[in-house]
């Protein structure tokens, strides 16, 4: 004799369907239960959302110092380009107050202040030559009488902030040969 017995129930805690199935034939019963499967994740759920938490809150840091580091890089340009305006103006200055330069001494350090920055300039000799050198001048031509002394004007500003830059200029003035 075979009789099949077929229960359904329901579970409203996680709204699904618990199946029990129960068979007998000639005296042996079976019997075959679908269990819920709200019981057997044991916390799955929370382990998964600990992950995506963590992996959330490292791109959240590798963001900040991204940010943090643009930053920087941003005011090291800042103080970068305050040097060099200070370097700069530093060597107009200079230039702009040289009247005669004498090529046995070399003139500075000297500093002058420009608020955000300062700078220090400097005149260094490099070496004279003959007016016309190269060209074949002949004798009774008065550019023999002159020569040309080079100069490098070199000119450091710095910031507070630690930004440092340095400018060179050349710079050449023409005066009586020395016999």
């Amino acid at each position: 004799m075979k009789s099949t017995l077929l229960d359904m129930n329901h579970d409203f805690q996680c709204g699904l369907s618990v199946v029990t199935l129960s068979a007998s034939y000639d005296g042996m019963s079976a019997c075959c239960v679908a269990h819920n499967p709200c019981h057997r994740q044991n916390g799955t759920a929370l382990v998964m959302s600990l992950v995506i938490l963590t992996i959330l809150t490292i791109l959240g840091m590798a963001s900040m110092s991204t940010s943090s580091l643009e930053v920087k890089m941003s005011g090291n340009a800042q103080a970068t380009t305050q040097a060099r305006s200070a370097a700069e103006s530093g060597l107009d200055a200079m230039v702009n107050s040289i009247t005669q330069l004498d090529p046995t001494t070399t003139v500075g350090p000297t500093l002058y202040n420009y608020g955000a920055g300062n700078a220090s300039v400097s005149i260094n000799f490099i070496e004279s030559d003959p007016l016309g050198r190269g060209n074949d001048c002949g004798s009774g031509n008065s550019s023999q009488n002159f020569q040309v002394s080079n100069f490098d004007v070199a000119s450091t500003g710095t910031t507070a902030l630690g930004g440092r830059s340095t400018v060179h200029q050349g710079l050449c003035q023409v005066g009586a040969a020395s016999n």
